[in-house]
């Protein structure tokens, strides 16, 4: 818990002090940023980062927090899915299901304008992203910075992602690998600063 507890103060100092858009293009990258955690420290690592929310904003950032999981049933309550699927979805074979979520959680037609649209509302300087683990594997995290990159390439991203990160590979839970991404591993920049 101490070691959940410093990182997230690192990580506030870190972001509070640095320029993570400038840092990233000085690179010639977008300015995403991945922070790994273990799974089985989920609840702590939501409290951890509601904490930061509210610290960065005390300091006078604005952030926006989005929860997936939230992003994901305010889609299927916007198109009128989600009384259909509480209904019917065990009557759904595992290719119907598999294409039902494929059309709704597409990241392009909902997920990234919707995240787009809710940072554009607050003038937000900063996004964290939560809840990857809520989703899995209706949306794939890999797939989902890709589309994002389309949506949103000047305002600093930060993904906490239940898995591993080696720069390249995502690994949900250290298990299921997903396509190769490029973003910051944050976790190792923060330790570095």
């Amino acid at each position: 818990m101490q070691e959940i507890s410093d990182k997230f103060d690192n990580l506030f100092n870190y972001i509070l002090n640095s320029d993570l858009t400038a840092e990233a293009k000085t690179g010639g990258q977008l300015p995403f940023y991945i922070s790994c955690y273990d799974i089985e420290s989920e609840a702590l690592i939501d409290q951890h980062i509601n904490a930061l929310y509210n610290r960065l904003t005390s300091s006078g950032k604005i952030i926006t927090v989005i929860d997936l999981f939230e992003i994901v049933t305010g889609v299927l309550t916007m198109n009128n899915e989600l009384q259909h699927l509480l209904h019917e979805e065990s009557s759904y074979d595992y290719e119907e299901r598999k294409e039902f979520f494929t059309e709704i959680h597409n990241p392009e037609k909902y997920v990234a304008p919707l995240i787009k649209n809710k940072a554009d509302e607050t003038n937000a300087q900063l996004i964290l992203i939560k809840g990857i683990s809520k989703i899995y594997p209706h949306l794939r995290t890999g797939h989902l910075l890709a589309v994002l990159e389309r949506f949103i390439s000047d305002m600093p991203v930060i993904v906490f992602f239940p898995g591993t990160y080696d720069g390249i590979n995502l690994s949900l839970f250290g298990r299921f690998t997903d396509h190769s991404y490029r973003a910051f591993v944050l976790d190792a920049l923060v330790n570095k600063g």
